[in-house]
């Protein structure tokens, strides 16, 4: 799942990689352009993977992306299904950005409710049952903090900025339990 102001566009090189290992990659577009709210978004995107028919779901969400995907599995049937969740720099807890420093009329009406939503968010993120959490956090990600992207089992690269994290395709195969191969 995109970030905010993203597109699924974002995961090319991951979908070509899980393809050579005979696995789909679905990534929907969701939230308009992933800057609807929390709630709006995780109820679409759970009703999106409840009418998936596949044996094991994982996700794989990218800042907002990571957030929304968690709690659509919580919100969805598809948990006894659930495999991993991968955040990728993983706005679990929220953010502490840009957005804090004007009216949130304002934000909601430029930028959408999402960045009003996460600056204010601060929920500790639960597991589902049955699925496995991993973070890919960077040293260098300005846009999510580190108190809110670590959470899991915690995958580190170094020097990767916030946007090139769904471009770290070793790591989101690995998170995956799938081995990269040559072509990765």
């Amino acid at each position: 799942l995109h970030g905010t102001g993203s597109s699924p566009f974002v995961f090319r090189r991951l979908s070509r990689a899980l393809e050579t290992h005979g696995i789909g990659l679905i990534a929907p577009a969701y939230g308009r352009r992933a800057t609807a709210g929390i709630d709006a978004s995780s109820h679409e995107v759970a009703a999106f993977l409840d009418s998936l028919a596949a044996e094991q779901i994982d996700v794989v969400g990218h800042s907002y992306g990571a957030l929304i995907g968690l709690r659509a599995v919580q919100l969805s049937s598809i948990a006894p299904r659930g495999g991993t969740v991968v955040g990728l720099g993983a706005s679990w807890r929220g953010t502490r950005g840009v957005a804090r420093l004007f009216p949130p009329r304002l934000v909601r009406a430029v930028a959408g409710d999402a960045f009003v939503e996460l600056e204010r968010f601060r929920e500790e993120p639960v597991a589902p049952s049955n699925t496995d959490i991993v973070s890919i956090v960077s040293d260098t990600d300005r846009i999510v903090p580190e108190w809110s992207s670590r959470w899991g089992d915690v995958i580190e690269v170094s020097g990767v900025s916030h946007a090139a994290l769904p471009l770290r395709t070793n790591e989101i195969l690995a998170a995956l339990g799938v081995s990269p191969s040559e072509n990765s």
